[in-house]
């Protein structure tokens, strides 16, 4: 939206030594929330801390995917810092977007309120995969630095294939995926690993 907009046009206006900085600090921002002590937090408050934390990684993940286009091989570098977290993304979303636990229901309002609650972190978890796929497809395909060596295609590679098998986000959701992401991400995958070590004997078994 504008606000990507916008901070392409400040990101490209910036200079390594400043860009970097300004980087780990929206790292920092999505990542690092102020937790309140559990018995001082109400259930409100509880609940816009819970939504605060699952936007703010799709805020990134979005952000990232922006900069990796943009540009292109100086942001491959940069994926050191993500990795860990888009791996946790891919590999353990349920847990990362887990909706709010609630008491059992005691009214309707109340079971509807609870769905609400996990349709939305539903939706939220399956629109960060997606940025998290096409924003590693950019740092394989700009990769000029062998970053994608043997050991970060050895941690990637499982959680991107076993999303050719998950269908949770919907059939219509599911297509999307697969075809303009994934397997671009995968196929580039194979590509910078090859580039990266020397060898195809790494994705060969793919």
């Amino acid at each position: 939206g504008a606000m990507l907009v916008a901070l392409e046009a400040l990101v490209l206006k910036l200079n390594e030594s400043r860009f970097k900085p300004s980087f780990l600090k929206l790292y920092d921002w999505a990542t690092v929330l102020e937790e309140k002590e559990a018995e001082g937090r109400s259930s409100k408050e509880a609940e816009l801390h819970s939504l605060q934390r699952m936007s703010r990684l799709v805020t990134l993940s979005r952000v990232v995917n922006t900069l990796g286009e943009r540009l292109k091989a100086i942001m491959v570098p940069y994926f050191s810092y993500l990795l860990q977290l888009f791996l946790s993304i891919l590999s353990d979303r349920a847990t990362i977007f887990k909706p709010l636990s609630q008491p059992p229901p005691s009214s309707k309002k109340r079971k509807r309120d609870k769905d609400g609650d996990q349709d939305i972190a539903k939706q939220l978890a399956d629109e960060c995969t997606d940025w998290v796929v096409q924003a590693l497809h950019k740092c394989f395909l700009y990769d000029t630095i062998a970053f994608t060596n043997k050991e970060r295609f050895e941690a990637l590679h499982p959680p991107l294939v076993a999303l050719l098998d998950d269908l949770s986000c919907g059939k219509e959701r599911y297509q999307t995926r697969i075809d303009l992401y994934l397997k671009p991400a995968v196929i580039q995958l194979a590509v910078a690993v090859q580039a990266g070590t020397g060898s195809d004997l790494l994705w060969k078994p793919l």
